[in-house]
């Protein structure tokens, strides 16, 4: 029986709110300056930053269901990334993403393909493959408002699934793991200077295989 499924939990995240007081100044005159400098989609030439996102999963694979079994190649996934700006659209940005888990099951007799050959289950099995990578990857953003900007990012990833077989031939764990390309696509809008909403989507390639996360988070500036 051959196998091939290759592939995550949600975190939170605050931030904070800090109030000041201002005394000593009721005998000096005042005046309220309510010029504010603009909240502007472009990041800042060699701003650090940091963030985390968390969203949805999809395995695709050549692995499909033609008789009884059941897959479920879906799941909940998170990423955490730190990067830095390097100027005219352009920024470096390290990760490490959490692809969730996928489950399949079958009793004797059921159906299933892996590409174009086809394979009956022997015996009731039951698989469920957990995948996590890491990587690096480089980014160029694109304003599209003065809030708003566009970003498309290419790299590569060190992924590694742990297979685990809870029935049938060949129960316990296994491990595999290899080096591949990944790339995304997002959006970034900028609540203030150092704050910014992102949603976007990344697609990690393992092997045959392909993971999607699409995502929504955070990303803090530094100055």
């Amino acid at each position: 029986l051959i196998l091939e499924i290759s592939l995550k939990k949600s975190i939170l995240m605050k931030t904070g709110v800090a109030v000041f007081t201002s005394a000593l100044l009721a005998s000096m005159p005042l005046r309220v300056d309510d010029r504010q400098e603009p909240v502007n989609a472009e990041a800042n030439n060699n701003e650090v930053y940091a963030g985390i996102a968390i969203g949805s999963t999809k395995l695709t694979s050549d692995f499909k269901v033609t008789k009884g079994s059941k897959i479920d190649d879906s799941d909940s996934g998170y990423m955490l990334f730190v990067g830095r700006e390097l100027g005219n659209g352009w920024a470096i940005e390290g990760f490490y993403a959490d692809l969730g888990e996928v489950e399949w099951s079958g009793k004797a007799g059921d159906k299933f393909a892996l590409g174009k050959p086809a394979y009956v289950v022997s015996e009731d099995i039951k698989v469920t493959a957990s995948g996590r990578t890491m990587g690096v990857a480089g980014k160029y953003s694109w304003n599209v408002h003065r809030k708003t900007r566009l970003y498309a990012k290419l790299g590569i990833h060190s992924w590694k699934t742990k297979l685990r077989v809870s029935k049938g031939a060949g129960a316990g764990p296994s491990d595999a793991d290899g080096v591949d390309a990944m790339g995304g696509i997002g959006v970034e809008y900028a609540i203030s200077e150092q704050l910014r909403v992102i949603v976007g989507s990344d697609n990690y390639v393992a092997e045959d295989d392909f993971v999607s996360l699409t995502y929504v988070g955070l990303r803090f500036g530094f100055n």
